[in-house]
């Protein structure tokens, strides 16, 4: 039994045009169905529409056929395909686009998950050690993936400003200057103390006149006190920024000979070529033995650090003190 695809009445009306009319669910034997008409709804039908659940509808004359608009495309879609507007979308487009995670990125690079996952997320500069640590993070990060960093930092600059802070590596203190500042300290209460003891006779023997030249002294004793050396009260710089990790690269521009201790793991011992790149990673120490200094460039959290003259053997430390880099130059 035919029902109708609307509302599922099964009284629907055969209807042959141009022939005599029908009564009942049934036409006329030897005539052809034209359409059907449903006594519930009134809806009219093709009659091979009847096997599908898409009928197609027929208007009665004077009547319209009430459809469903066709949906607007969602605003989501249309961004989710256009390109991406802003630094970190860039990113992570460039990098879903050649298959890649945060931990692959992170490990070719060595820049951590999070300072990665900070630049995708447009981060604010406090996420990051410093500005200067987000730019270099940036140019690298950017690099890896194959897109021209330029446009991408110029974008950072334009919202987080140009930023005046710049990696800081504090060398380890000498304790030979320290000595040095104390002998002239001692050198200088001592001098003090012989001119006193010099001059205390005339104060007491001499008059008005002599009495006169005693007070004088302590100017002279004052400019002799600089002059050899006194400690002299400086203003206090302006702390670099802390860092929370070392982050080591080296590029060769000659065959030279790495050893490389990171946290107490021997984690580099050979040769490397010309053209390599190596990037270590610590997080408190990182021990270097360079066999050709001047085939090196080295650079640790972003800064320049020289390596050295040509064929000669370097040997360098870097630890992580309090948020500081220090150094150590064997």
């Amino acid at each position: 039994m035919q029902e109708c695809p609307i509302c599922g009445s099964s009284q629907l009306v055969p209807v042959h045009h141009g022939g005599p009319p029908t009564d009942g669910s049934l036409a006329l034997a030897g005539t052809a169905i034209d359409e059907w008409v449903c006594g519930d709804c009134g809806r009219r039908f093709e009659p091979d529409r009847l096997r599908t659940p898409e009928a197609t509808l027929i208007p009665f004359p004077g009547t319209e056929v009430e459809t469903e608009p066709d949906p607007e495309p969602s605003i989501d879609a249309a961004i989710d395909d256009g390109p991406p507007t802003s630094i970190g979308g860039v990113l992570r487009r460039a990098r879903e686009q050649r298959g890649l995670s945060i931990e692959d990125v992170s490990e070719a690079t060595g820049i951590w998950p999070r300072d990665l996952r900070a630049l995708e997320e447009d981060a604010a500069a406090e996420a990051f050690p410093g500005i200067a640590y987000a730019r270099l993070y940036l140019r690298d990060y950017a690099g890896f993936l194959g897109l021209d960093p330029e446009p991408l930092l110029a974008e950072h600059r334009a919202l987080h400003g140009d930023g005046d802070e710049a990696p800081v590596l504090e060398p380890v203190p000498d304790p030979r200057a320290r000595i040095r500042a104390t002998w002239r300290a001692l050198a200088t209460v001592s001098a003090t103390v012989l001119l006193v003891l010099l001059l205390a006779p005339q104060i007491r023997l001499g008059g008005r006149d002599t009495a006169a030249a005693p007070s004088r002294a302590p100017h002279a004793d004052t400019a002799s006190a600089a002059e050899l050396g006194a400690p002299v009260v400086r203003e206090p710089r302006r702390m670099p920024p802390r860092v929370d990790h070392l982050r080591i690269v080296l590029e060769l521009r000659e065959p030279c000979w790495i050893g490389a201790t990171v946290d107490g793991e021997r984690t580099v011992s050979r040769t490397a070529a010309p053209g390599e790149r190596i990037v270590l990673r610590g997080e408190r120490e990182v021990q270097l033995v360079l066999g050709n200094g001047g085939g090196v460039a080295l650079r640790v959290n972003g800064q320049r650090v020289p390596t050295g003259e040509h064929g000669e053997v370097v040997r360098l430390t870097f630890r992580l003190h309090d948020g500081v880099v220090r150094t150590e130059r064997a």
